[in-house]
């Protein structure tokens, strides 16, 4: 049999443990997402301003933006993918979008002077705004896709 050692059972000096002292916890910083611009009306969709005559806007995080409505939507399509007037009959129901699409784009393209030029040459007629509206749906169709093919 082996000895035991046998504890002291006096009060033994302790030394202090210094404390150190505590610093504070940087806080982590997390990613968010911070917007340029704080929009009140986040999230919203106002209606017509009738005094100004202003189309239907949309709020949300990425900013504002018109909201077009499906009909003019699908012209857009269609218009996009080479779609003609002469294909469809002039009760369909994408008729009359189309042909409001192409004054639009029409507008936009004749703000050149090299455009307007072409529509010179081809018309025989100087470019104003107000001549698309009475031009015949046949002529438009002609003008964008020789604006569009130059």
């Amino acid at each position: 049999m082996g000895t035991r050692k046998r504890y002291n059972l006096t009060k033994r000096k302790t030394k202090k443990k210094k404390s150190r002292k505590r610093k504070t916890r940087k806080k982590k910083t997390t990613k968010k997402l911070f917007l340029r611009k704080k929009n009140k009306k986040q999230f919203h969709i106002s209606g017509r301003d009738l005094k100004r005559n202003t189309s239907k806007m949309s709020y949300d995080i990425f900013g504002k933006r018109e909201i077009i409505d499906i009909m003019q939507y699908r012209a857009i399509q269609a218009l996009d993918n080479l779609t003609k007037l002469q294909q469809l009959k002039k009760h369909h129901y994408l008729y009359k979008p189309i042909v409001k699409e192409y004054k639009r784009r029409l507008v936009i393209l004749l703000r050149k002077k090299k455009n307007k030029d072409i529509y010179k040459k081809v018309l025989g007629e100087s470019y104003a705004p107000k001549r698309l509206d009475k031009m015949s749906h046949k002529k438009l169709e002609k003008i964008y896709y020789i604006l569009l093919h130059k």
